[in-house]
């Protein structure tokens, strides 16, 4: 697993071929695994693999637009109503889907989503206003490789206290 975990990285380049069903459905099934607070499990996803549709949803988001020619889209929501934990469940959907793309040979960069990127992406996604918007996660098959990299800082860790 830490093998896997150090060779994700995140890609920008992608080859256009087509991502399939059965890899799309192992990626929802990674995200689903996530912990989710009070096993609320609040996530919805939806998934765009119609090309010109894909590159729309790039196209709207401002640091996506390396998409373009991506395999698929897959954008996890949910409804924030009552959920003081969307974002950290969603974040962990995010981050075991990250890492199941990468286990399929596949690459993807973390798009996130912030107020001002959800009325342009919702314009291409037709995603309902109370629901938020996470993340666009353009997903395919590499056109460019990344060494694995070691990022354990010791400095970052304190034992026992501050």
């Amino acid at each position: 697993m830490l093998d896997t975990i150090r060779s994700r990285r995140s890609i920008r380049a992608f080859t256009g071929e087509a991502v399939t069903k059965e890899q799309l459905r192992d990626i929802l099934s990674a995200a689903m695994a996530a912990p989710s607070a009070r096993n609320r499990k609040p996530w919805e996803f939806l998934v765009v693999t119609e090309p010109d549709k894909v590159s729309a949803i790039c196209s709207a988001h401002p640091y996506a637009a390396f998409g373009e020619k991506a395999g698929a889209v897959i954008i996890p929501f949910g409804n924030p109503e009552g959920n003081d934990y969307l974002h950290q469940d969603l974040a962990a959907a995010t981050q075991n889907m990250l890492l199941e793309i990468s286990s399929l040979g596949l690459g993807s960069t973390w798009c996130g989503m912030n107020e001002e990127r959800q009325a342009a992406v919702r314009a291409v996604t037709g995603i309902p206003e109370h629901l938020w918007q996470f993340a666009v996660l353009p997903i395919g098959v590499p056109a460019e490789t990344k060494d694995a990299h070691n990022t354990f800082y010791e400095d970052k860790v304190h034992w026992e206290e501050y």
